[in-house]
């Protein structure tokens, strides 16, 4: 208790600034199909000054901060024959839509470290970023086809979304799975990973990586554990240096506090010399001094 007490005014002002953090960045209540209707617009907006073919960074309101978007314009043709990679997305080539269209537009979404603020998983717990991969149609070129949204049906490889590195809390022992995700937060489809930090879809959707909440609740926390092995060590040892110091200190004044009562002690010795007799055949200190001579009462003075 003693190394904890003496941390806890250090713990307690981190703790505040984390939570003011999150609280300066928390989501607003906007859904997913808000923020898929959002993104959206902004990118078409964006395409039409922009080319066929190039794919572009989507501006997004600042209420979005940590959310990234990318779009890009193309032909089927072009699609089936090339594919498309955006980001973390790579649509294979021989993939079509369904239904069939001149011109589609591929938006990749990156909801980053806002994932959970948008997609709250029952009985699940997010190991990546929420990727979404979705199609519209492109080929009138008008507001009213934009939002006209469409799925992409592979025949070949399937899509893939490579996430950041993924890693499993220590003493964790699960198998990761990639979710494709409901418009409410639910997990429609489950499957294996393709690898350590990529999933594979055959549809649009949003996908992400996940673990059983039961499972990851069950797990040591290990990492805390040694953290506050960490704390613990460091504040004892910062109590410990504070009391040798404080120690040597002490040490130091009673020695210096010695060491003068020393030079007082001889200084009053010297200052107050005897000098020496002899009676007999033993030697005797005398005063230096002549002793006051006694008067008498007639006004003599003794001998």
């Amino acid at each position: 208790m003693g190394p904890r007490a003496v941390c806890w005014p250090v713990t307690s002002l981190l703790f505040s600034s984390l939570l003011l953090v999150a609280l300066g960045t928390d989501s607003s209540t906007m859904s997913i199909e808000s923020l898929d209707s959002t993104i959206r617009d902004r990118a078409f907006d964006l395409l039409s000054r922009g080319r066929t073919g190039v794919a572009y960074e989507v501006p997004l309101p600042s209420s979005l901060s940590g959310v990234r978007a990318s779009v890009q314009r193309m032909r089927s043709g072009n699609l089936w024959s090339r594919g498309a990679r955006l980001g973390s997305l790579h649509v294979p080539p021989r993939t079509t839509t369904v239904p069939f269209v001149r011109r589609l537009v591929v938006v990749h979404q990156d909801l980053g470290n806002r994932s959970s603020s948008f997609f709250n998983v029952p009985g699940y717990s997010l190991l990546a970023p929420v990727v979404g991969c979705l199609a519209y149609d492109a080929s009138g070129g008008s507001t009213s086809n934009a939002t006209r949204k469409l799925e992409l049906r592979v025949l070949g490889d399937p899509i893939s979304i490579t996430f950041p590195r993924v890693t499993l809390p220590a003493g964790l022992n699960a198998t990761i799975e990639c979710a494709r995700l409901g418009p409410h937060g639910s997990v429609v489809q489950l499957a294996d990973a393709a690898s350590d930090n990529a999933c594979a879809a055959t549809r649009t959707g949003h996908f992400t990586m996940v673990v059983p909440s039961s499972v990851a609740s069950s797990a040591p926390d290990t990492a805390r554990e040694t953290t506050w092995r960490v704390w613990a060590v460091a504040c004892g040892s910062g109590v410990v240096g504070l009391l040798l110091v404080g120690l040597v200190g002490m040490g130091i004044m009673r020695l210096t506090r010695n060491r003068k009562m020393e030079e007082m002690e001889q200084q009053a010795e010297e200052g107050e010399a005897l000098g020496t007799t002899w009676a007999g055949r033993s030697k005797m200190p005398s005063a230096a001094m002549s002793r006051t001579k006694a008067v008498m009462e007639d006004g003599t003075t003794a001998p």
